[in-house]
């Protein structure tokens, strides 16, 4: 989930500088390129995360879904493809919404209110400290609790 976050900033920053220096309403090949290659790049996260975290697999995929139609548009200029990327992007709004309160509410209880999908149960950063502290802090980037 972190890569593909990472993915989306990168991505997002481009279109940003793209968007400033073009005219308003123009379209871009190199930003359709970019998106295309951005859309691969999110698919094989995605995939990665699917067995461990399917919701946010389903938030990547479904933003690959969209940065896609983008791409496609940028390219042919087709308004299809522009009224497509509208529609993901009200489906993507609402399941990144879902995925953000359930996700809060799991930290916030300590445990699933409502379903994310995750296989096994939810468990807090000190249940799995207590449980498995060995593995877990042999894991790159753990910090040890104070």
């Amino acid at each position: 989930a972190s890569t593909g976050m990472g993915l989306l900033t990168g991505t997002w920053l481009a279109i940003g500088a793209v968007l400033h220096a073009g005219a308003p309403g123009s379209r871009s090949a190199g930003l359709g390129l970019l998106l295309i290659a951005s859309t691969g790049a999110l698919l094989s996260v995605a995939a990665a995360a699917l067995i461990t975290k399917p919701l946010a697999t389903l938030v990547l995929a479904t933003t690959a879904a969209r940065f896609a139609c983008v791409g496609v548009y940028e390219l042919s200029g087709r308004g299809a493809w522009q009224t497509a990327t509208g529609v993901i992007g009200i489906v993507l709004t609402a399941i990144a919404w879902y995925a953000a309160t359930a996700l809060l509410l799991e930290d916030v209880a300590g445990r699933a209110v409502l379903p994310t999908l995750r296989p096994g149960s939810s468990r807090t950063t000190e249940q799995l400290f207590a449980n498995d502290l060995g593995q877990l802090a042999s894991e790159p980037g753990v910090r040890h609790p104070a």
